[in-house]
């Protein structure tokens, strides 16, 4: 009888799901085993779908907590008020699948700042804002 890993059995009953390879676009900034709990502050980043971190993110400085503006993106940083223990799946020096538990200082959201139309003028202030007019009182309603 042969034997099926708990893997293999999940894949082929979720066919949605595909297995990703580890490769070098996978690795870690750093070494995701030396964090030191006592030295080091872990902040989660949340960022838009398809967003460039190493292009955009690339010698940028964030306030932490604070808002940062920079490029076409903004940064809201949240200390939360107090550490919160999470759980982050990472492939150690063997390439084998650890888990490790690390207290979260706060999370940042990452988003695309909007285009804002040009400012309001007194020349198209007539084109851009509507006509000052008089709303009718409905005939329906009593006072």
């Amino acid at each position: 009888m042969e034997t099926i890993s708990l893997k293999q059995r999940f894949l082929e009953d979720n066919l949605q799901y595909k297995e990703i390879k580890a490769s070098t676009e996978l690795t870690t900034i750093g070494q995701f085993q030396d964090i030191d709990e006592i030295e080091d502050e872990i902040w989660v980043l949340q960022c838009p779908k398809g967003y460039n971190i190493g292009e955009n993110l690339k010698n940028q400085k964030l306030k932490l907590p604070g808002r940062t503006n920079f490029n076409s993106a903004e940064a809201v940083a949240v200390e939360y008020a107090e550490p919160e223990t999470r759980a982050f799946g990472y492939c150690n020096r063997k390439g084998r699948y650890s888990l490790r538990l690390l207290p979260v200082k706060g999370s940042i959201l990452l988003r695309d700042r909007l285009k804002a139309p040009e400012a309001v003028t007194l020349e198209n202030a007539e084109a851009l804002c509507p006509p000052e007019s008089r709303v009718q009182f409905p005939d329906m309603i009593k006072v």
